[in-house]
């Protein structure tokens, strides 16, 4: 029996986005030269410089959207990590809250703190390689 192929692999999907960015781009510097007035000199320049425009504004799309997609993880990642420390310290303020529970319970406010750390770390690593 074979297996069954995805219809998209991951590299198709991202060179769709990039083009429908681009395009969209482009679009809307048409648009722009469109709703300018007619004796305008930009005009005629933003049509025509429209096409090549476009293929700059996907490129630099290219380059920049694994940055902007990483700093959103970053983002995400570090309000979980202040949202957990809260519920920790929360929870170690419980009176009911055995002291057994709160020596585990530090220990998991240290993991997260250094989890921060770790992830610099490896963005680091990923630049650097």
């Amino acid at each position: 029996m074979s297996k069954v192929k995805p219809r998209h692999s991951s590299g198709k999907i991202r060179n769709n986005i990039d083009n429908i960015v681009g395009a969209g781009g482009g679009m809307i510097l048409v648009e722009l030269a469109q709703n300018l007035p007619e004796g305008n000199f930009c005009r005629s320049w933003l049509i025509i410089l429209a096409p090549a425009l476009t293929l700059m504004i996907k490129y630099a799309w290219t380059l920049i959207s694994p940055e902007v997609a990483q700093l959103f993880k970053s983002i995400r990642a570090d309000i979980a990590r202040k949202r957990i420390i809260r519920k920790i310290e929360a929870l170690l303020a419980d009176p009911d809250i055995s002291e057994a529970e709160k020596t585990k319970l530090r220990q998991k406010k240290e993991q997260a703190k250094l989890s921060a750390v770790e992830s610099i770390q490896q963005y680091l690593d990923a630049i650097a390689a």
